[in-house]
């Protein structure tokens, strides 16, 4: 059995485009990983300039930005016969041609590039890395900002000689 290669995704919509008259669909995206500079760019497609309050000022839009970051992850779309789409003439406007599904599948291979990104520095486990592919939780994760701060560890003498940080609740225990 043929090996699935992580940057590698075939669409089941695929990008629309025109050549001549003719509709075409590019149903096969090569991904890469990305760099701060991606970053920059793609807060820089998000970025309009609106006036508010009579100012000029800069907004962000976080759907737009989360687009570009993206788009920024594909490398080129290819299709057999066709000169590839690569990532130097892509702009959003060609790039919203995707649908929404396929749009979708890349996202969550972007995530799965960083992941394996994580692995590869050291900074998830292998095996972690597979339990979130499974779908099972990493890890247990307790609830924070506990309620009670500190002092339910300490039998309601508040925590001011334990180290760490301390809530408010650590300080208003009634003494009995």
């Amino acid at each position: 059995m043929k090996k699935e290669d992580l940057y590698e995704l075939h669409l089941v919509d695929g990008l629309k485009s025109r050549i001549g008259s003719q509709e075409v669909r590019y149903k096969v995206v090569r991904l890469r990983e990305t760099a701060v500079e991606d970053e920059m760019i793609a807060v820089e497609m998000a970025e309009r300039l609106m006036h508010i309050g009579g100012k000029p000022t800069l907004v962000l839009s976080d759907d737009i930005y989360r687009m570009a970051l993206t788009m920024r992850h594909v490398e080129k779309f290819t299709m057999p016969g066709l000169e590839d789409i690569g990532l130097d003439l892509l702009d959003l406007k060609l790039f919203g041609k995707l649908s929404p599904f396929d749009l979708h599948r890349i996202e969550e291979r972007c995530v799965l590039i960083g992941l394996a990104a994580q692995v590869r520095y050291g900074l998830l486990s292998a095996a972690d890395f597979d339990k979130l592919l499974s779908g099972e939780p990493a890890q247990e994760v307790t609830p924070s900002p506990r309620s009670e701060g500190q002092t339910a560890e300490l039998d309601g003498d508040g925590a001011p000689h334990q180290s760490g940080p301390q809530l408010l609740a650590d300080h208003s225990v009634q003494r009995p």
